[in-house]
């Protein structure tokens, strides 16, 4: 028996579950649930076979519930089979997305003492021309070396002076060289010349 009355259900049309409305709505809501649903599927009906059969039954409950006699007759046999007062069975939620926060921690972090990140080559050519080599730092310290001895021994100031213009100017020697061929130099001196356009100067006056 309690077979027989699973299958009664089952082949039971609940038309306030299709039309999603209240056992108890009167003629205006029914009336305006039906054209609310009736809109999403009815310009699809004529080429969509799901779009069609949803708007079938649409129709179908409209008819039943939407005529006052017709609706107090199926609702007698609603009572019997569902039960006094059944109310639709609410639809399945969509799972909601995961918040930011949750999808962080859910990402896989890097293992710790992994490979460290390959450093670029621009960074190693910025460094080794600012950074001055060690044969420059050992050219300026042989030259002050030199230079305070001279005064040491009471030389002439001028030829003191002179001594360190020429070693400054050797040891900025492959400063500049090294300079001229950085990745920045290079790209600031080849740098393409901005086209003159001919509209932007005014015209001789006539």
């Amino acid at each position: 028996m309690t077979s027989a009355a699973t299958d009664s259900q089952e082949e039971f049309k609940d038309y306030c579950l299709t039309l999603q409305v209240h056992p108890e709505a009167d003629a205006g809501m029914i009336e305006a649930a039906y054209w609310h649903l009736a809109r999403r599927y009815n310009d699809r009906a004529d080429t969509d076979p799901l779009a069609k059969a949803h708007l079938d039954e649409l129709n179908e409950a409209y008819t039943v519930l939407g005529t006052p006699s017709k609706r107090e007759a199926y609702f007698q046999v609603r009572d019997a089979v569902l039960g006094f007062g059944a109310l639709p069975s609410k639809p399945v939620p969509k799972p909601e997305p995961l918040p930011l926060a949750v999808m962080e921690k859910q990402r896989p972090q890097p293992r710790p003492g992994g490979p460290a990140e390959p450093r670029r080559k621009f960074d190693l050519r910025f460094e080794r021309f600012v950074e001055p080599s060690w044969q420059n730092t050992l050219l300026v310290l042989i030259s002050l070396t030199i230079a305070t001895s001279m005064l040491t021994v009471s030389a002439n100031l001028l030829v003191v002076l002179a001594f360190l213009t020429l070693s400054m100017l050797i040891g900025a020697v492959p400063l500049v060289l090294a300079a001229s061929k950085s990745p920045i130099v290079e790209g600031l001196l080849n740098q393409p010349e901005s086209p003159v356009q001919r509209d932007s100067f005014p015209g001789p006056r006539r």
